[in-house]
């Protein structure tokens, strides 16, 4: 064991560690010895910090990091009643096990969302379920060509719904080709273009997130991947797809269906296998303990929004642990050549490869969906 006042005089500054971050855990140590008037220990390797990035944490107690961790099922319906929201903790003790407790999952206004996230703490980390932008032949039509993610959102921001309506019909007209997807989408085989607007209609969806994140980009305080951020420590705002994780977890294909409103009883049970074996999937194959309430699993059972909720806050929780983010399907700097989703007739622009953009070229203006790697 090597006490916490001599840390510095053994160890120079751990690699992957910034100074600013350094700085924290130092002084953390010395508030926590203060605290107890006494020397204090650590028993656990130095590298246990390297992936903490925010939030209250203690030395020498129980729970070494806790950090707040979300997932969002998004909707863009007028009626303004079917976006969920789980709030959830992780959690690291000092053995290095980490626990998701699910606290609860609840519908939300998209009003109050923003609110809610505009006011996230340090090292938070909120798993959002919808597109972060347009394809980049639909931004270039909006007249925002080569731009980024912010300007798209500005852009946007500056529109009623209606408008954005009527630009995205006379874009596509009667030529449903032109609801292209977007690079990310490629790598998975559920994506709706976010300019499909039947069934289910993507359209409002895409309008009302992307003001949304353009209310919370300009606070200047989160990180949104892959775009450069706030920096250290900032709340994370990381674009997701439930139905990608599922299928990582191999619980897709497997319990297709959990969705279906024309057989309700049969989603229901599907729903439940789902959270049932969800645990499992990441206790085996993350290592992660999850923690959750009866009350919870029936909300889960009861409402696919609600469960898709859930699935996105275990993503969430993935992020947070996984700093070189090597469990995610991350865009590259490869020159995209193929734009083609497999087995399918859809195509993302056609100008990302005019271009020659790379794949994170393209992510940073079109967005991008960090699912995580299929387990074996």
């Amino acid at each position: 064991m090597v006490a916490t006042d001599r840390v510095s005089e053994i160890l120079l500054m751990p690699a992957g560690f910034t100074a600013r971050r350094w700085k924290d855990w130092q002084q953390a140590t010395s508030a926590t010895r203060r605290k107890r008037r006494g020397e204090v220990h650590i028993d656990t390797p130095i590298s246990r910090f390297l992936w903490y990035d925010g939030g209250d944490f203690s030395i020498g107690g129980r729970a070494m990091a806790e950090r707040m961790v979300l997932g969002v099922d998004f909707s863009g319906a007028k009626a303004d009643q079917k976006t969920w929201i789980t709030k959830a903790e992780l959690s690291v003790d000092e053995q290095g096990h980490s626990t998701l407790n699910i606290k609860d999952c609840d519908p939300i206004k998209r009003a109050a969302l923003t609110d809610f996230l505009k006011d996230l703490p340090k090292g938070a980390v909120a798993a959002l379920d919808f597109p972060f932008s347009v394809p980049i032949a639909f931004a270039n039509y909006l007249g925002q060509p080569s731009e980024e993610m912010p300007q798209l959102w500005d852009c946007v921001a500056n529109m009623d719904l209606d408008e954005f309506v009527e630009k995205r019909n006379a874009f596509v007209g009667h030529d449903k080709t032109k609801e292209y997807l977007r690079i990310g989408d490629l790598h998975f085989s559920g994506p709706f273009s976010c300019l499909h607007d039947t069934n289910p209609n993507m359209v409002p969806m895409t309008f009302h997130g992307m003001r949304m994140l353009h209310h919370l980009w300009v606070s200047n305080r989160f990180e949104v991947p892959p775009l450069e951020g706030a920096g250290y420590s900032s709340p994370v705002l990381l674009e997701v797809m439930p139905g990608a994780a599922l299928t990582a977890y191999k619980l897709l294909p497997k319990f297709k269906g959990y969705k279906s409103v024309k057989y309700k009883a049969t989603a229901k049970e599907k729903r439940t296998m789902i959270f049932q074996e969800l645990p499992d999937v990441l206790e085996s194959h993350f290592g992660v303990k999850v923690g959750y309430s009866s009350h919870i699993q029936e909300k889960c059972e009861a409402n696919d929004d609600c469960l898709d909720s859930v699935v996105a806050s275990t993503v969430a929780a993935l992020w947070a642990m996984d700093k070189n983010v090597t469990n995610f399907h991350r865009p590259t700097d490869n020159i995209v050549t193929d734009l083609e989703r497999k087995n399918s007739q859809k195509q993302a622009s056609p100008q990302v490869t005019q271009e020659n953009l790379t794949e994170l070229q393209a992510a940073k203006r079109e967005g991008w969906i960090y699912g995580p790697l299929s387990i074996l």
